[in-house]
């Protein structure tokens, strides 16, 4: 098992300072996501695959 060298956190401005959030659409749609052949499984699982397909509002065409 991993175990951190210290417990003391460090922000880097730098690397968070560019994150946003986006609209799903906007996210599956970036040009870095689309050539991603895991990233479709992935989402497809973990957001649209449901029991009730009503719970999904992704109108996204990733497939």
């Amino acid at each position: 098992m991993l175990k951190p060298l210290s417990h003391k956190i460090i922000i880097d401005n730098l690397e968070i300072k560019p994150a946003k959030w986006m609209p799903l659409v906007e996210f599956v749609e970036h040009q870095m996501i689309k050539g991603d052949k895991m990233f479709k499984p992935s989402l497809y699982y973990n957001v649209v695959h449901d029991d009730d397909p009503s719970h999904s509002n992704c109108t996204a065409d990733f497939y």
